[in-house]
């Protein structure tokens, strides 16, 4: 009798216990799953607390598929993970987005040229925030009074490295790195090029 009892006590305690196995293995193979999906996630980006991604300036430059951040619909965050206001950067084109030199945030076409030495010139710099034209041409951007120097001498073109040069045909050339250009060339920010009596040098920054 007391076998009987003991048989009918275990049978029904066997269904608790199973579906206790079952939870645990339940749980476990679900916490598992779990970590492996947040890990495969981790190199994509986060969520915010908004729902937005959070993403960097540099994932969007790289990124290659969207013109503006309003495209994205991202909140940009700076390298300490801090939010950057989108009005504070000044433009919703990542193609104008400023520059980081050092600590000054400049424009990537931000430059101008320094008046080294001239005859003719009485300023010191020279902005060159467009395509000018240097001669002595009175229809000239930079007009350079001196004999060596042609009607339409040469040309300056800001680019996102510094400044096009490109000699126009002159009789006398445009001198750049002590040699004379057959072709455009970027002058970049500290280097020199001489037309005529006339020595200029690239600089970064406005005037």
């Amino acid at each position: 009798m007391e076998q009987s009892v003991s048989e009918g006590l275990l049978y029904f305690l066997k269904f608790p216990l199973l579906l206790l196995i079952y939870t645990f293995v339940g749980t476990a193979l679900w916490i598992v799953y779990k970590g492996l999906s947040d890990k495969s996630l981790g190199g994509r980006g986060s969520r915010s607390n908004s729902g937005h991604k959070t993403t960097t300036i540099s994932d969007i430059s790289n990124s290659g598929y969207a013109s503006t951040v309003d495209d994205l619909n991202v909140t940009i965050t700076g390298a300490n993970g801090s939010s950057i206001d989108q009005a504070a950067v000044g433009t919703n084109k990542l193609s104008e987005m400023p520059t980081v030199t050092g600590m000054a945030i400049v424009s990537a076409d931000d430059f101008y040229l320094e008046v080294l030495d001239s005859p003719s010139l009485t300023v010191r710099s020279i902005n060159v925030d467009k395509e000018i034209v240097l001669g002595r041409s009175k229809d000239c951007d930079v007009r350079l009074s001196d004999k060596f120097v042609s009607s339409r001498h040469a040309k300056l073109a800001p680019v996102s490295d510094g400044l096009l040069l490109k000699d126009l045909g002159s009789s006398n050339g445009t001198c750049y790195n002590q040699k004379f250009i057959d072709k455009p060339v970027v002058v970049k920010e500290g280097e020199e090029f001489v037309i005529g009596d006339n020595r200029f040098a690239c600089r970064r920054g406005k005037v």
